[in-house]
């Protein structure tokens, strides 16, 4: 069995080839990323709206340091009415 050495000229071709490869595999990626975002954006833009407040409505301010907080089980989730 033979074995070839490979030329300097067949490396540098092969590696020409890997980085050719390589870059169309990451742009193919890009795009498939920008289009899964596209995506995604439509569907949560068309099940949210943005809160519709004017200055000086009364509304409820939710506690999350309740989250982070030991015990306080008996603590209300929400605070009272804020301005």
């Amino acid at each position: 069995m033979h074995f070839r050495i490979p030329s300097a000229n067949d490396l540098d071709e092969h590696m020409e080839s890997m980085l050719q490869w390589a870059d169309e595999i990451n742009t193919k990626a890009k795009e498939n990323i920008k289009k899964a975002q596209a995506k995604q954006k439509k569907r949560y833009d068309a099940k949210h709206k943005k809160p519709d407040f004017n200055v000086a409505d009364k509304v409820w301010r939710y506690n999350s340091r309740k989250q982070t907080r030991q015990g306080g089980q008996l603590e209300f989730n929400w605070d009272g009415h804020t301005n």
